[in-house]
């Protein structure tokens, strides 16, 4: 590993970890994060994996020069840098998304009990009571 490589990887983590923080934070004082700690770890996760997108994209673009997917070239136009941040991009987002999902499943149990008995709808006894 390159020294350029560990310091981008450093300063990815310390943007997710800080912008994550912040934008769960802010998640949470709006409305409460339901799913116990499984949910807010994922929540959590999820918040940082996505405001880390757009730096581990530019960082691939421009310091680390991944290779995995190997050389792209279409009608001889050399396609490697964006094909490798497209990929980037899309692989985090994905994985963010899988994060919410776990997050979905873990709160729903707790939304679902949070949720008022069936309304009964408008009867006819309400509509005497409304004055209308």
């Amino acid at each position: 590993m390159t020294q350029t490589f560990v310091i981008s990887i450093v300063l990815l983590v310390m943007i997710g970890v800080l912008g994550g923080g912040y934008i769960a934070r802010k998640s949470h004082q709006k409305e409460k994060v339901q799913g116990g700690s499984i949910g807010r770890a994922s929540h959590f996760l999820a918040s940082a994996i996505l405001v880390t997108t757009a730096p581990a994209v530019l960082c691939s673009a421009t310091f680390l020069h991944p290779q995995f997917l190997g050389e792209v070239v279409i009608a001889g136009v050399n396609l490697t840098p964006l094909a490798h941040a497209l990929v980037v991009a899309l692989l985090m987002v994905v994985v963010a998304l899988v994060l919410l999902i776990i997050h979905a499943i873990f709160a729903r149990p707790e939304i679902d009990r949070a949720v008022p008995v069936e309304d009964r709808g408008w009867t006819a006894e309400d509509a005497r009571k409304s004055g209308l």
